[in-house]
């Protein structure tokens, strides 16, 4: 009775520390108190543009979350990533072309606007 009631209590200590890693709410206060980097993983890693991490390690393979900050007039030459990207632009608008060079059509996203690229897929963006 008592290996059972350890048992117990460890699976449900491992089945808490689970739940408070699925588990997560941020204020916009508590993600402007997070530290902020230049360019950091996750980022084309042009100069100028901050990273937050939200959630997750951008550094390895899994999900992870990260807030990019990019100044006006920065332009990102053509690039890819390894895995699939889901961006929301929160404020301002972002400009993002699909394709190899910055000459072909670039599109504005605005706020509240979802955008979705596939792994591999070759994007650019200029914000203005």
């Amino acid at each position: 009775m008592k290996i059972l009631f350890i048992t117990a209590l460890i699976i449900a200590a491992v089945t808490s520390l689970v739940h408070a890693q699925e588990e997560l709410r941020l204020s916009p206060s508590d993600i402007n108190a997070l530290t902020s980097v230049n360019a950091g993983a996750g980022t084309s890693g042009v100069s100028g543009i901050q990273t937050r991490t939200l959630k997750g390690d951008a550094t390895k393979s899994g999900i992870y979350t990260i807030q990019l900050t990019i100044p006006a007039n920065v332009r990102i030459q053509a690039h890819t990533h390894p895995d699939d990207r889901v961006a929301t632009v929160i404020s301002g608008t972002w400009y993002i072309g699909y394709g190899a060079k910055l000459t072909m059509k670039v599109r504005a996203a605005d706020r509240g606007q979802l955008l979705h690229r596939a792994a591999q897929c070759r994007t650019f963006r200029e914000d203005r």
